[in-house]
């Protein structure tokens, strides 16, 4: 006889986190982008709003750790000063991985139009974004699980 998994969320100041059988789980999101004040704020912003966040100043930094395949999702920008995060996402995929993917971009809205073959059907946004956009974003994503 299997036991009913027993869950409960609530917000601490350590992140939102997940109780499922007394194993707790916290959200983990990765940042990617090469911007250091763009980084800085966009990490308190999540770490704010109960995140755990990792950020990276670069694609290949990201992919050199051995953790980030273990993120709830991940932020990219779009132009970095290496690789960009269209090629970030393709070696995720090539790897295996299906973690879900925002990408944020200093371009236009024109410029994604035409990018909208790469972007696919992750989600992206303009920089500066509005703050509330982004969290609700990855509060979607938490929900469809």
């Amino acid at each position: 006889m299997f036991e009913r998994p027993i869950e409960c969320a609530f917000r601490t100041r350590f992140g939102n986190v997940v109780i499922i059988n007394n194993l707790a789980i916290m959200t983990k999101i990765g940042l990617v982008d090469d911007d250091p004040s763009a980084r800085t704020a966009t990490s308190r912003l999540l770490r704010s709003n109960g995140y755990a966040c990792v950020a990276y100043e670069s694609g290949e930094a990201a992919l050199a750790d051995p953790d980030l395949l273990e993120m709830d999702c991940l932020i990219l920008d779009i132009q970095l000063g290496g690789m960009t995060g269209f090629e970030i996402r393709d070696r995720l995929r090539t790897l295996g991985s299906g973690i879900p993917l925002f990408f944020v971009t200093a371009h236009s809205e024109a410029d994604l139009a035409g990018w909208s073959s790469a972007i696919g059907d992750s989600h992206f946004l303009t920089k500066p974004f509005e703050e509330d956009k982004l969290i609700a974003m990855i509060e979607g994503l938490r929900r469809r699980g």
